[in-house]
This record gives C-alpha cells, structure tokens and sequence, in this order.
C-alpha cells in the first residue's frame, strides 16, 4: 500500500510523459491499474512524448506542444486528441479521489483491528527458518539390558533399575562430557525421558557441568522411544536389524507403514509417523517455552534423536536408520544444514555397509514373521526363568545342608542325653549298692551282739532318749506316783525294740534321782525287781520275744550308738535328692549347650569325679557332725553315771 501511494504521488506530480509511463509500469506490476484508472481492463499502453518547441514544460519537454499516443492491444499506435486527454485527466481525478477515500478507510480499519500473537504454534517440518534455541542431542549409554543382548521398550518397565547404565554406559558418557567441556557447552536446560538409562545420564552431566536441579526436566511421553509390539524383549543384535529393514522396505517417506506385530502385555506396537508425532510435539513446546536458551535432549534409544533430526531436515522418514545415534554418542548443535550435510557424508561413506545390514535385516525379518507369536518366549523371559530356577535351586541346596545340619545336631544331642543318663543310671546304681552294702553289717552287728547280764557297766542307747526325758519330766513336776514311773517302763520297753535288758540293782539306784536318801522303799524294790522280766505279757496277737540275754555294758552302748547313728534321719534322702538337682542342672546345661561343639571326656570325667568327692565329703561330714555329737552325749552319760 506504502508503494502504491508513492506512485500515484509520483504521478500526480509529474509533467512528464516518461515519467508517468515509468510510474504506469509499477503500477502494472502491482496489478493497481485497474483501480488507478478505473476502467475495464488494464491499460497496456506506454507514454511517451516528442517535443515540437524548444520551451520546455517539464525537465523532458513542453507542456504546450505535448503529444501523447499509444498502442492498442493489436500494436497500432494512436494519438489522444485534446478531448481525449481532457476526459481522461477528468477520469484520472475522479479515480484518484476515491482512491485517496478508500486508502483512508483501509487505513482506518487496520488501526481499529488487534495485531495477531506472535506464538509459534505447531512446529513444521523441515524447518525452513532459524530455530529459536539452540539443540544438542545425546543418546544415554549402554544399559545392563542392553549389555544382555535385550530390547526393551515397554513404557510400563523404562523406570526399572534394570534398565539403568552398565559401567561401560557410564564411561561412554563421561566422554561425551568431556567433549561437551571442551567445546565449552554449558545447557540452559535438560530434557530426559523417564527411561533409568536416561536419568542416569542426566545425572551424571548434571554433576560433571554442575548444572542446577532446577534446570533438569524430565520428559515424560514425548523421548519415549519406539515400540516394537510383539518382538518386545527379543534379542537386539537380531530383531534391530530386522527393524531397520522393515522401515526401509514398507515404511514410506511419511513412516506411516511398517508397524510391528501387536502384543497382549501392553507394549505398543508403532510406527516412525508415531514417534514423529510425539517429537513434532516436543520441539512445539520447547521452541514456544523457551527462546534463546542452549537445549540438550537426552534419548534412550538412537532411533529417536536421528528421527527428530530427519524431520528438521526434510530427509525421508525411511532412510532415518542412516543417522541412528550410537549409545552415549553427542552431536552438538543440530541444524537442518547440519543434518544434510551429516546424512550425505554417511551415504557416501555407509552404502555398502548399510545395503548389507539392511539383506540380513530382510533375511532375520522373514524368520520372525513366519515364528507363532503365541509360543515364542522371549530372551527377557527365558532369562528371567533361569534366574528363578537358580534361586529356586540355592534355596533347595540351603534348606537341603540346614536339614542335615539339624539331624547332625538331634543326633548329637541324643548321644549326649543317653551318656547323660548312663551315668546318672550309674551313680544310682552306686549309691544304692552303697546304702545295701550297710544294712546286712547293722543287722548282724544287731543279732550278733554278746549278753553279759549281771555287768554293772551295761548301758542303753534305744532308751537313752525316753530315759532321760522321763527323768527330766519327774524333776520338773515333782511327782512320784506309780502311774509315771508305768509310763517310763512302758516307753523304755518300746524304745528298746521288744528287748529286755537285765541292769544291775546299784546301776539303778544310781540313775534314779528320786531316791536321794539312798534307802530303797518297798514300792522301790518292787518297781526295780520288776526290770529284770518283762512287763509286757504275752498274747496271741503279741509276736515271739527273745529271752533276755546279759550283755556287755560297753558293747551295749556302742551297738546302741551304731544303731541310733544308721537310723533314716533323712540324711541319705536329702543327699540324693541333691545329687538329683545337680544331675539336672547338668542336663539342663547340656541342652543349652551348642551341639556343634562337644565337650572332652576328659572334662566331664573331671565333673564327674568332682561331683563325686564333692558328695563324699557332704555324707562324711553329715556322719561325722552326728558321730560326734553323740559321742558327746555318751561321754556326758558316762561322766553323770
């Protein structure tokens, strides 16, 4: 519009045939004749003029003697008489009024309108014009899956720490960090898929460039890399191929042909159209957000980020294999030149190479397609089989030497527990022979005993107790009657085991404390006469008794000590019964004793002769505290008769 105006100004002004004919000419190129004019049709016509007199109107010639003619549409020139110019000047004015009038309201209109937002809107590829940003690319490096010969691509199983670099990935990337450093590349921002080699590498040139998390941003859809369906987890080194000749045969410029076989664990089966679709996407969002910044895109795969540069360069989706990305590999500011000029060096460097990986891509596709999908495990699977097979065997082999080792330990212990018993089965045995081997010697130091009747020193011990209480009970109440002294008779009888001994008559005297004047009375000489026979008469139910017999005093009192000592006064009981808790502290012990170590026999023989002199030594001092205490008493005895 701006040229329009200086044209009609620049007609308007002039006086000058060549002039306006140079200005009619703009205006034709501009396809404004019409207008200008105002006639039907544009005017083919060129001005010219030819001067007839030397005064000039203008700088070319006289305004006077002006000629104007013109060529119709059939190359006859003619000339425009003064009426002819006259009208067509009237014509010219009116045209330029409205002209003028029109330009004006234009004018107004655009003022009137709002201008239009400058956002970018879809990205188009090939991208003709200058990016906004600045993009470098990088693959992540070499996964663990990856070094097993497996392709993954589930979205479900990106993030699994399986899929995370090897330590050949992570030197592969440190490299691309040292190119970047060298090449003075700091990013602005990082974009990474959420697949675990990713971040990783993500990671790892965070903390070599010391870039802010905040500048860090995963991806979460868009640098996912291409889904193979069925052939999902397959053996890399022979399903790539196949991939790459599948593309290059059915794909198409557009990629949209070419889709693997689908698949029932939610692996998705697309095409390279699919892929380009979500990166068109990415580079939208990313050309919108940011302007001026230095982006680097981290890839799990290569097929991606050779995709995304095919798409920004124009280059067939179907050739695209040509600049697939080797892991950990860096390609620094991608431009569509850049990336022409990358694809024809490798066309010209990799054309054998790649005709021959595309023939075995052909052969290994054709072995796939004719495989029943529905039987095939894949490697992922197998390996997965063998690792629980594995685990399931350790754990047999564990539980397998923990059950012997339990045996062992059972045996152990029950040899442990039968030795116990032998020997506490034996102490027993000792004890019991001990306790048997006593008896027959105190019954025939009992029957054979010698009977000295008329010995002054015959003294009892069965007796001595009843006696002596007696005795006591009459001092302390101070009585005399025959009833008690019946009653002493009595309990000396019985004391003294249904055997009457004949003691002399001074022996008496001398024991009764009653008698304190020396003289016996006549109930005296009667109680005392009735000590030499027995008091008790015989009767059907009364057993045999012995006649008495005379005894000797001294052996008398040692029968009765030895006899009084052998009584059960609980002493053996107690002893064994404590022989029995130490047994069964020790088997306590045992038990709570690991049976994977066993104890010397010559530590437990130690224990078990201890045990032994340690229970002698009670029994003897048991014996000798009543030994001795009742030889006391027997010496006070014989010192009070």
């Amino acid at each position: 519009m701006r040229l329009l105006l200086r044209t009609i100004a620049a007609i308007y002004i002039t006086s000058c045939s060549i002039c306006k004919s140079a200005a009619f000419e703009v205006i034709q190129q501009h396809g404004a004749t019409r207008i200008l004019l105002g006639i039907s049709h544009p005017v083919p016509c060129r001005w010219r003029h030819s001067t007839r007199s030397k005064k000039p109107y203008c700088l070319h010639g006289d305004y006077r003697r002006l000629a104007v003619s013109r060529i119709d549409d059939d190359g006859n020139e003619s000339s425009l008489n003064c009426q002819q110019r006259r009208q067509f000047l009237q014509r010219f004015t009116t045209n330029l009024s409205t002209m003028a009038t029109a330009s004006t309201l234009f004018a107004r209109s655009i003022a009137t309108q709002p201008l239009a937002a400058h956002a970018m809107g879809l990205m188009k590829f090939p991208c003709t014009e200058p990016l906004h940003n600045t993009y470098h690319f990088i693959r992540a490096g070499t996964s663990l899956l990856e070094e097993q010969d497996i392709w993954s691509t589930n979205p479900l199983f990106l993030t699994n720490r399986e899929a995370a670099l090897s330590p050949l990935g992570r030197q592969q990337v440190l490299q691309a960090v040292r190119t970047m450093t060298e090449n003075n590349i700091q990013p602005s921002q990082i974009r990474h898929s959420l697949a675990a080699s990713a971040m990783d590498t993500a990671g790892m040139i965070r903390d070599e460039l010391k870039v802010g998390q905040n500048r860090i941003n995963p991806e979460f859809v868009f640098l996912d890399p291409r889904a193979i369906g069925a052939w999902e987890g397959m053996s890399l080194q022979s399903t790539q191929p196949a991939i790459v000749a599948l593309d290059d045969g059915e794909a198409g410029i557009e990629g949209r042909e070419g889709r693997p076989p689908p698949n029932d664990d939610g692996t998705p089966n697309e095409t390279l159209f699919d892929q380009s679709t979500r990166l068109r996407q990415l580079m939208s969002a990313l050309e919108t957000q940011y302007s001026g910044d230095t982006i680097l895109l981290v890839f799990p795969d290569g097929t991606g980020p050779a995709l995304l540069s095919a798409l920004m360069a124009g280059i067939p989706i179907n050739r695209v294999h040509l600049l697939d990305y080797r892991p950990g590999e860096l390609r620094m500011d991608v431009t569509r030149q850049s990336t022409l000029d990358l694809f024809r060096a490798k066309q010209q460097q990799e054309q054998e190479s790649c005709a021959a990986s595309i023939q075995r891509g052909e052969e290994e596709l054709r072995r796939l397609r004719s495989l029943d999908m529905t039987t095939v495990v894949n490697k992922k699977d197998q390996l997965m089989e063998e690792e629980r097979l594995a685990i399931e065997n350790d754990y047999r082999q564990k539980q397998e030497a923990q059950r012997q080792k339990q045996e062992a330990a059972d045996q152990a212990r029950l040899v442990r527990q039968r030795e116990i018993e032998e020997k506490r089965r034996k102490r027993q045995d000792e004890a019991e022979q001990l306790r048997l081997s006593k008896q027959p010697q105190i019954a025939k130091d009992n029957d054979g005993m010698p009977s000295t009747p008329n010995d002054p020193k015959v003294s009892i011990s069965g007796i001595l107790a009843g006696f002596v209480i007696g005795g006591v009970s009459l001092l302390a109440f101070g009585t005399n009657d025959e009833e008690q002294r019946e009653n002493m008779k009595v309990s000396q009888s019985n004391q003294s085991s249904n055997t009457a001994v004949i003691f002399p008559e001074t022996a008496i005297e001398q024991l009764d404390p009653l008698n304190t004047n020396g003289n016996a009375t006549e109930t005296d000489q009667e109680r005392r006469s009735g000590l030499h026979e027995s008091q008790v008469q015989p009767s059907s139910f009364t057993p045999p008794q012995r006649a008495p017999t005379e005894v000797d005093r001294n052996n008398a009192a040692r029968v009765a000590m030895e006899e009084y000592l052998n009584q059960d006064d609980g002493g053996d009981n107690w002893l064994q019964m404590m022989i029995q808790l130490r047994d069964d502290d020790e088997d306590d012990e045992d038990n709570d004793m690991p049976m994977d170590k066993e104890v010397p026999e010559a530590i437990l023989a130690t224990e078990d002769d201890d045990d032994r002199l340690a229970a002698d030594a009670l029994k003897d001092e048991h014996n000798s505290t009543n030994s001795s205490s009742w030889e006391k008493q027997y010496d006070d005895l014989e010192k009070w008769q």
